[in-house]
This record gives structure tokens, C-alpha cells and sequence, in this order.
């Protein structure tokens, strides 16, 4: 990070003599300042919902793209890290094996996305939203069918019309049509379905059927029809050769030993939209990535990506659920639990505490294993929300017992999909999950239950970055070692009418405001002085812990005062808009400096500012649904406008400032913490614009 922090601090000046700071002689500041200014954005799920607003975001951030240094433009590459979950990790892998295009390239670039193909062929655009909130879609698997509706009495129960609207509607995404759940004849217009159409329902012939289909695909002879449009009435045959090509780019992972889930089909079908040509082949990897001429030279953000390790049949709240990150250098946790990290490009190898257990005959020389950390794959893991909803519409219908459900049994288990979900300890059997076998931190020491069970289990199972609740990747930049000034936060979640409403932040915040977390929380201290006779003395002062995370408003507020319709700034005032943290027994100072957390003798460390802006139509209606699966060009540009407006607070030259000054802000509180030596007894002032700016766009509880 120290070669592209001396490009981002030039970066950083342009932009600040772009767009001056009225009164205020930045040149002369900036050569006093404490530290090097470090920023991250962090973009949040929401599928191609988020990668396109966010791409929006990039774009206005971005120099190359034409016009945008009247703006913001060159914030990006004044930006140290970029981080993503989900949707949004869709754009952070894409700019990252892209090379670091300009989006305007990028999206108008025949090689570049493919997004006006489905993402999955034979698979429409739906929205779930007409249902979800009647609908419990993970509750513990041996108690509860996966998918119900209750009643006033809360006794489940699956209606008719609900059930047969699920399974015609899951079989028309294959090209079936279904007059009812159970009995009448699918038909198709389709020749080849004919056969089907003439067994009236009759479970032994639908299976025949559809094993003499998959067969007949999978043979030699076959073409395909890689990038097809789906339109109505799609052949099954051109819908499985498209599957039949995700299958051959997996099966030589499956011939190498490792295991594999509906994340490895599911990140090559990313791969084949989000990626530009070049990067979609299957052996292209988060380390390989290392070697592209912009990441050479420093000149992209360092990329971040998100997920949630998860054990098959537990359920965890955001207060103690288990992150992992994945970055092109490596994977694992800042969690106290684990506290470890693997190089990635070793991932795949078969370690005990650490160390190879393939040996050579030199035993200062062991084998590891290079190849797994695809870019496919890892992306996959970080969006796998989809697998979920495959793997709730499998069970769903598995256990309707209908003769439609042989159909989809067959289609499923192509995809290595099973009945048998409740067998932990065989990691075929739980393909929802994104895999990872054999797990890297197999046999390290761990002082918590949490870490044993993980450093215990040979496989690790990760899921959406999304998992928990926490959509919004706060957390890798609100660790001291990164030294974040600034978090340009971007919620593109859909709480409400496929708009954020402040609901989706609440899962962080219960996660860092928990004063009885079982994980050791990252904190900061401030000095509080005591007032005596209203003559502020450091007599007496005392050291005050604190969350890393300021207060958010609640979702009310946020709708009460249009909070998620312009950007706010948070954690303005680090004495009051910081919660306390009452450290109980399970959280020391000398515990949490032996864990690289905060320790007492280095109280330099502050959190950053978050900027906080939430999707919301400036200029078009980009409430799209997260499980919109293609994007026609018009709609493209359309959400990537509206993307740059959202950033740019629709070209507000004000709010170019203020974000000048958000910038600055940190700074200019190590100045008034007395943190920077430069200033001691100087008589400096924060420019009156900028408290201006902090009036207007600072909220505070």
C-alpha cells in the first residue's frame, strides 16, 4: 500500500486544487498533516442493481471518464481501497480482473459486459418482493419446512394457488409449461418436448425423459449456443448446452480431487457476464491477478471482497457472525475468533497449523496447491444468495411430492443438488454453500469454542457477504492497520420498494454497539477532560473506549427527515456520535493488543468519517429488483447515470467542496486532539465552508 499511497496523496492534491476550499491554503496543509490520507468505498448488494448504480459511482469518481473533473472526478484515484458484498463485489471483482477500464469503456466495449443475456439461461427476471414478507425462508432445516406461509395462528400451511404458481413457474423457466401442481400434461411448443407432453403426468416417464435429454447433451456430438438470448419458448436443448458448458469449466476442479457446490456453476455464469473477455476463462485468479499492468503500477484500488462463514444448520445473528475477506494477497478473518490469514493463492492446499502436510524428502520443503482461488469462484462466494433461493425452491418442491418435482430432481442434480442436506459431515451434500476444502486454518490454536469448531473442521462453508444481515461492507476498513480516514459508504439494498430505508445498517450496528459481543469488537479511546469551574483542565482526565462504529439513525428517522434521499456524513463528532463501550470480562486492553486490535499505548488510531448515501431515483426509477437477471443497453446507462448523480449530489459543485472537506476531516480533528505536533499552540481555525458543510450534511443522534 506505501507505493499507491504516494500516488493517491498526489491524486488527492489535484483534486483538492480542483475544487479549492475557500480561505484555506491547502498546499501548506496538507505538507503539516499527521498521516497520509487513506479513503475506501464500499459498496453494498443488490446484484446487478448495485454493480450498475455503483459503476455509476466509479464513473463520476473517475478522471478518464469525459467531464468528470468538473465534478468529483479523480476522487477514485485518490482512493486506497475498494471493498464489495454480493452485487457489489460483482463490480469490485470486475474492475479488479478488468484491469482497471474506465466504465465508460467497459460497458460500451463489445468484450466487455454481457448483460442483456440472462445471467441465468432459461432463467427470467422475477422479484420475489410480492411474497417475502409472508414467506420464512431459513428457519432450522429439522424443524420447519424451508419455504411456508402461516396463518393468523401461525400454524404453517402452503396454499394451492402459491404452490402451483411456484412449480409452473420454476418449470417455465426450463421451457415446460404446467396446467396444475399435479396431473395434467407439461407442454412445450417446442418438437422435442413432445414426448414429455405425451406421458400425461406420469413420473416414470417425465425422468426417462429428461435423463435421455441430459444424456443427449452431454454427448459429443452436441452444439452449443454459448450467449444466446433467452426469449419466450427457448429450447431445454440450448438451455442445457449453455449449462453443459458450465459443467465442462468446472468438471476439471472435480477431477483434481476438491469438491464441488452450486457456487462453482453459479461464479462461471458471473464470469461469462461480468467479466470482460479476456478474464472469463476459468483458470484466471484472484494472484494471477497481481500481474496486470494497473495493479503493477498501483494504480487501482485495493480490492476488497466479503463473505460469512457459516456452519450447515446454524443460525447466527450479525453480533456474532464470522467474516472473512478475501483480497488478490489473501483470505481470512480479523475476527478474534480466528485472527488469521492464508495467502490466497495457496488456498486449496492441505495445511495443519499452518504448515503443508505433503512433505518432500527435504523436510525443509513441503507442497501446496495453486489454482483455487478463482476469480469466478470467489465472487460466486461472496453473491451466493442465488443458490439459496435454488436450493429453497429444490427442497420447497421436493417435498410437495408431485410428478413435476422428478422433472426437477433431474434438472437439480445435474448441479450436484440433493435430498440428503442433513449429513455435516459429507460436503456434497450441502451445495448451497460456497466450499472450501480442505480448510486452510485446519489445526490452529484457538481460545474460543467459535475457533475450535472452525480449526477443528476440515471444510469451511461460506456464504453471500450478505448473510448476516450486514450488506454493506463497513468492517474491513474500520481496522487500525488500514488507517481509513474516510468511508464512501454506497446502499444500494432493497428494504423497502427495492429502496434502502436505513434497515439493512442496523445489523452492523448491533454487531459494533454490543457491549456483550463475544467477539473482541475493535474500539478507539478519547481523553475526556474535567471541568472545573468551567476552566477545562486535563486534571484528573480519564480515557474513554469507544466504538469504531458511530450511530446510524434508525430506519424512521431516515424516512422521517429524507435521510436516504442525500448523503449524510457520520461520526462528525468524535465524543458524541461514538457509543461507549463498556469492556466486560470477555474484552481487555491487554487481550485485545495481544489480538492486533487497538492496545492502550497507541491512542492515535481514529475511526474513520463515513459518508453515507443511499440509492435513490435522481434520475431514473432504479429500484430493480435483485434478482433482475439482464439489463438492456438503454437500462444500463440509464442506472449508471443515475449512479453518478447519486454520487455527485447531481453535480453540486457545493458538494464537491464538502466532500473536500470530508476528506480533510480526520485531520482537522487530530489538530484539535492535539495528536498533530505540527500545530501545537498554532491558532488553526476549520474554513468556514467546511463548517458550513458538516452543519448541512453531519447528522447526529
Amino acid at each position: 500500500m506505501s507505493n499507491r499511497t504516494q500516488i493517491t496523496e498526489l491524486e488527492l492534491r489535484d483534486l483538492l486544487s480542483r475544487h479549492r476550499i475557500p480561505s484555506f491554503d491547502f498546499e501548506t496543509f496538507l505538507g503539516k498533516k499527521y498521516k497520509s490520507t487513506k479513503i475506501a468505498i464500499a459498496v453494498s448488494g443488490g446484484g446487478f442493481r448495485s454493480m450498475l448504480l455503483s459503476a455509476g459511482v466509479l464513473s463520476a469518481y473517475d478522471l478518464r471518464t469525459p467531464n468528470a473533473t468538473d465534478n468529483l472526478g479523480g476522487l477514485l484515484q485518490a482512493t486506497s481501497y475498494i471493498g464489495g458484498i454480493s452485487g457489489g463485489s460483482w463490480l469490485v471483482m470486475s474492475n479488479f480482473i478488468g484491469d482497471f477500464q474506465p466504465i465508460y469503456k467497459v460497458k460500451d466495449d463489445n468484450k466487455g459486459w454481457s448483460l442483456d443475456k440472462q445471467l441465468l439461461e432459461g432463467i427470467p427476471s422475477f422479484d420475489p418482493g410480492t411474497f417475502q414478507n409472508n414467506i420464512v425462508i431459513d428457519p432450522p432445516l429439522e424443524t420447519t419446512p424451508v419455504m411456508q406461509v402461516t396463518d393468523a395462528s401461525n400454524e404453517p400451511k402452503i396454499e394451492k394457488d402459491f404452490k402451483g404458481n411456484f412449480i409452473s413457474g420454476f418449470l417455465g423457466w426450463f421451457g415446460i409449461k404446467t396446467n396444475s401442481v399435479k396431473g395434467d400434461k407439461p407442454q412445450n411448443s417446442e418438437d422435442e418436448v413432445q414426448e414429455l407432453s405425451k406421458s400425461k403426468g406420469n413420473s416414470t416417464n417425465i425422468e426417462a425423459y429428461f435423463v435421455t435429454l441430459i444424456k443427449s447433451l452431454f454427448s459429443k456430438n452436441n452444439t452449443t449456443t454459448k450467449g444466446v438470448k433467452v426469449v419466450k419458448n427457448i429450447s431445454l436443448k440450448e438451455i442445457f448446452s449453455y449449462y453443459k458448458e458450465l459443467q465442462i469449466e468446472v468438471r476439471d476442479k472435480r477431477k483434481a480431487g476438491f469438491h464441488i457446490s452450486l457456487t462453482d456453476y453459479w461464479g462461471r455464469a458471473l464470469a461469462r457476464r461480468i467479466f470482460s473477455s479476456t478474464a472469463r476463462t476459468p483458470g484466471a485468479t484472484l494472484s494471477a491477478g497481481t500481474l496486470l499492468p494497473s495493479f503493477q503500477k498501483w494504480q487501482q484500488p485495493f480490492p476488497i471482497i466479503c463473505s460469512v462463514e457459516r456452519s450447515p444448520h446454524t443460525t447466527e445473528s450479525s453480533k456474532d457472525s464470522h467474516l472473512f475477506e478475501f483480497t488478490p494477497y489473501e483470505f481470512g478473518s480479523w475476527d478474534s475468533y480466528l485472527n488469521a490469514f492464508i495467502p490466497i493463492k495457496y488456498l486449496g492446499s492441505s495445511l495443519n497449523a499452518g504448515y503443508s502436510i505433503h512433505k518432500t524428502e527435504n523436510e525443509n520443503i513441503s507442497i501446496c496447491i495453486s489454482g483455487f482461488d478463482s476469480v469466478s469462484f470467489v465472487t460466486g462466494t461472496s453473491s451466493s444468495l442465488f443458490n439459496h433461493v435454488f436450493v429453497y425452491l429444490y427442497k420447497f418442491l421436493i417435498d410437495m411430492k408431485s410428478d413435476a418435482t422428478v422433472a426437477l430432481e433431474a434438472i437439480l442434480k445435474v448441479f450436484g443438488l440433493s435430498a440428503q442436506y442433513k449429513d455435516l459431515n459429507n460436503p456434497r451434500v450441502h451445495p448451497d454453500y460456497a466450499l472450501y476444502s480442505p480448510n486452510p486454518f485446519y489445526g490452529l490454536k484457538s481460545r474460543t469454542s467459535k475457533g475450535m469448531r472452525l480449526t477443528e473442521s476440515t471444510d469451511i462453508y461460506l456464504v453471500d457477504g450478505g448473510d448476516d444481515g450486514q450488506n454493506i461492507p463497513l468492517h474491513p476498513f474500520l481496522r487500525r492497520s488500514r488507517e481509513v480516514d474516510l468511508i464512501l459508504s454506497f446502499d444500494m439494498t432493497a428494504d423497502k420498494d427495492n429502496y434502502p430505508n436505513g434497515t439493512t445498517i442496523q445489523a452492523t450496528v448491533e454487531r459494533y454497539h454490543n457491549n456483550n459481543s463475544q467477539i473482541l469488537l475493535p474500539y478507539f479511546t478519547l481523553t475526556e477532560s474535567v471541568d472545573l469551574n468551567n476552566f477545562t483542565k486535563s486534571y484528573n482526565s480519564t480515557k474513554v473506549v469507544k466504538s469504531v462504529l458511530p450511530y446510524f439513525p434508525t430506519p424512521d428517522v431516515v424516512i422521517a427527515n429524507g435521510l436516504n434521499q442525500r448523503p449524510i456524513f457520520l461520526g462528525c463528532d468524535l465524543r458524541n456520535d461514538y457509543p461507549n463501550l463498556n469492556l466486560n470480562s470477555n474484552i481487555s486492553l491487554s487481550v485485545v493488543s495481544a489480538d492486533h486490535y487497538l492496545s492502550s499505548t497507541n491512542d492515535d488510531f481514529l475511526p474513520p468519517l463515513i459518508v453515507h448515501t443511499s440509492n435513490a431515483p435522481y434520475t431514473y426509477q432504479s429500484n430493480t429488483s435483485t434478482f433482475q437477471l439482464s439489463y438492456e443497453f438503454d437500462e444500463v446507462n440509464k442506472m449508471i447515470d443515475n449512479g453518478y448523480n447519486l454520487a455527485t449530489f447531481m453535480n453540486s459543485t457545493y458538494y464537491n467542496v464538502c466532500i473536500n472537506c470530508a476528506i480533510l476531516k480526520r485531520e482537522f480533528d487530530r489538530i484539535e486532539l492535539n495528536l498533530n505536533q505540527n500545530y501545537l499552540g498554532a491558532n488553526f481555525s476549520i474554513p468556514s465552508v467546511c463548517r458550513t458543510c458538516f452543519r448541512e450534511f453531519c447528522w447526529h443522534r
